[in-house]
């Protein structure tokens, strides 16, 4: 592997660290999407575990992702639960292998679709591994006016414009069962460091202070659902 790969490697595997430190954040998350999940499901860009601690309790669970480096921290932190699949896949690539035998009735999908280029492919993948009425959660970052030094760094071909998203959604075949911005509190503190400040990353200490804030910023979402946010929610089933 080439040197600047080993450390894009590097850098991806210390940004999943700093954002297994965002407790509340990731609880979030995984509230918002538990009501929508069935027993046997796939998750698609695990990273070392953040998402995966929370499903460890469902009937089965596959988790894939395309570093050989996040597969072997998962193996190390997981590799004891029966009910889990460790696999190294691409999810863009047509060629589906052992995940073919699972039957999923859910593929969660978090913070990674911008990641992928061919997120079309990707799409029309996760419609092929999806058993009959399967449910897609996708969780993406939001507002492509938001494209910013933070995206760049982590990778990101893309941010989200809700209708591009909702039109690639049916160009895969998927029926659009809900579809929701999210986080609006979190635009602010992304300008400052992605746009103004022109940062890499979110500085980890500040990281951890907003967290401290998310049950606060979650409890109005509730109240007043925004219409814009940082981030988009959609629940998708196979037709």
């Amino acid at each position: 592997m080439k040197e600047s790969k080993v450390g894009e490697m590097l850098e991806a595997i210390q940004n999943l660290d700093r954002m297994s430190k965002t407790i509340n954040y990731n609880n979030w998350i995984y509230k918002i999407i538990k009501p929508f999940i069935g027993k046997r499901m796939l998750e698609i860009g695990c990273g070392i575990g953040n998402m995966t601690k929370f499903f460890l309790n469902y009937e089965t669970i596959v988790a894939i992702d395309i570093s050989s480096e996040c597969i072997e921290i998962m193996k190390s932190r997981f590799s004891h639960y029966k009910n889990l699949r460790i696999v190294n896949h691409d999810i863009s690539n047509e060629e589906f292998g052992e995940l073919r035998e699972f039957n999923f009735d859910t593929i969660v999908c978090i913070n990674v679709l911008e990641h992928v280029k061919d997120d079309l492919r990707a799409l029309r993948n996760c419609y092929q591994l999806l058993n009959e009425r399967g449910r897609l959660i996708l969780f993406v970052p939001a507002l492509k006016i938001l494209y910013g030094t933070i995206d760049q760094a982590d990778s990101h071909y893309r941010r989200y414009a809700k209708i591009e998203l909702t039109n690639k959604l049916g160009e895969a075949s998927f029926v659009i069962k809900k579809a929701a911005y999210a986080n609006f509190f979190g635009i602010f503190p992304w300008i400052l460091h992605s746009k103004i400040l022109k940062k890499p990353v979110h500085p980890p200490k500040q990281m951890v202070f907003f967290d401290k804030f998310v049950p606060f910023c979650t409890f109005w979402e509730k109240i007043f659902p925004p219409p814009i946010g940082l981030n988009l929610l959609f629940v998708c089933e196979k037709g």
